[in-house]
């Protein structure tokens, strides 16, 4: 499967403003478990330990799916489906969420990349969700 990140209708932002953003939102939100976990795997792929990167993003993924969810469970599928159910994701998003989840992990899902680009795609994975799952949540 190929994936490719289109332009939209907004300003561009750099990369590591985006990473910015997202770890201010967390930090308003008091979600001090997840901003770590992002704050890591960003130290990790600046040092070029991608395995590690992947580790920590699925963790900071898992920990805003929970918040968003309104549990302390780190269950990614329960949560996701919990989000399908109370109609907050749709079928497809919440297929993709699960989808992404998984592919943190697997050993090397985008072979066509190189391993950073593959672990700076990832990133930019972790940031489009985590965003869409925290506009989810009332604070």
């Amino acid at each position: 499967m190929r994936c490719r990140l289109k332009p939209t209708a907004t300003l561009p932002v750099r990369f590591a403003d985006r990473v910015a953003l997202l770890e201010t939102e967390l930090e308003v939100r008091g979600q001090q478990t997840a901003l770590d976990h992002l704050r890591a795997a960003v130290k990790h792929y600046g040092r070029g330990r991608f395995p590690a990167c992947e580790k920590r993003l699925r963790a900071a993924l898992l920990q805003v799916t929970a918040y968003a969810t309104g549990t302390g469970d780190l269950d990614g599928t329960r949560n996701v489906r919990h989000l399908v159910d109370t109609g907050r994701l749709t079928i497809a998003e919440g297929t993709r969420l699960l989808h992404d989840l998984r592919a943190l992990t697997a050993a090397d899902p985008y072979p066509h990349r190189t391993r950073a680009d593959a672990g700076r795609f990832r990133i930019q994975l972790t940031l489009i969700h985590a965003t869409a799952l925290l506009a989810q949540v009332q604070h």
